[in-house]
């Protein structure tokens, strides 16, 4: 939705109401999505979500949900723990759960919980689950220099799981498309090698890809973000709203 209303910027002008509405939710989302600086940000988000559901009465008078009343206590548990607690693990999984039933037919319950429950364990065995970053089933490894570096092609960090191919936005506001992960195996912190995009215009979400391909801390992530692709090889970034992430 926000990408089909930075494509089509007419709707915002036929329906201002609801595109503010949505436009609220959106930027509701991207306060809770950068975990760095919340608490201070904690004053604004209340007034968000306010402002969100007074204007989703006016719209929507039908169409109450509790989630809405549930999101008043969001900012009280932030303040209580310091940072977001994210509740809808299991959602975590659906990617795992279609990975491992595409080619079920019989018994899907049956084999496609022993499938993830392999998965798991083989990840557990590779990996420490406590730790902030890591790569996910590092199948090989890169010599340079007589030191053999750990290459992935997804990786897990703070704000979860990055694939190659992403889209991924930095918190210095650099743009690109994730390549691979990398980990020197006398540290614990990751790169990832990404190829650079860059805005066709000024305050215009479009990008293209450029000849660049850079090396950048995975902690500078901010996120992968929501694209559509456009003519020509350009690319429409669903962008995070300005003072969410580059305050980090």
């Amino acid at each position: 939705m926000q990408l089909f209303m930075d494509h089509f910027p007419g709707v915002a002008h036929h329906l201002p109401d609801h595109v503010r509405c949505y436009r609220l939710l959106y930027t509701i989302v991207w306060h809770l999505r950068v975990d760095a600086g919340i608490v201070e940000r904690l004053p604004v988000l209340r007034l968000l979500i306010e402002d969100h559901h007074k204007l989703w009465a006016a719209l929507y008078p039908t169409c109450a949900k509790p989630k809405l009343h549930q999101l008043h206590h969001v900012p009280d548990g932030i303040a209580f723990l310091g940072k977001v607690i994210a509740c809808f693990t299991c959602e975590r999984k659906h990617r795992s759960v279609k990975r491992s039933a595409v080619n079920v037919y019989r018994h899907f319950e049956h084999t496609t919980i022993v499938d993830m429950l392999n998965n798991m364990a083989e990840e557990l065995g590779n990996c420490d689950i406590f730790a902030e970053q890591s790569l996910v089933r590092c199948s090989r490894t890169v010599d340079v220099h007589g030191v053999c570096i750990g290459v992935a092609k997804w990786c897990l960090c703070h704000c979860g799981e990055i694939h190659d191919t992403d889209v991924i936005v930095f918190a210095n506001s650099h743009v690109g498309r994730a390549v691979s992960f990398w980990k020197h195996p006398a540290s614990i912190t990751l790169a990832v090698q990404f190829i650079l995009l860059t805005r066709v215009a000024p305050h215009v979400d479009v990008f293209h890809q450029s000849a660049t391909v850079m090396f950048a801390p995975v902690s500078d992530v901010i996120d992968a973000v929501i694209w559509l692709p456009l003519h020509d090889g350009l690319i429409r970034v669903g962008m995070p709203p300005s003072g969410v992430c580059w305050a980090v």
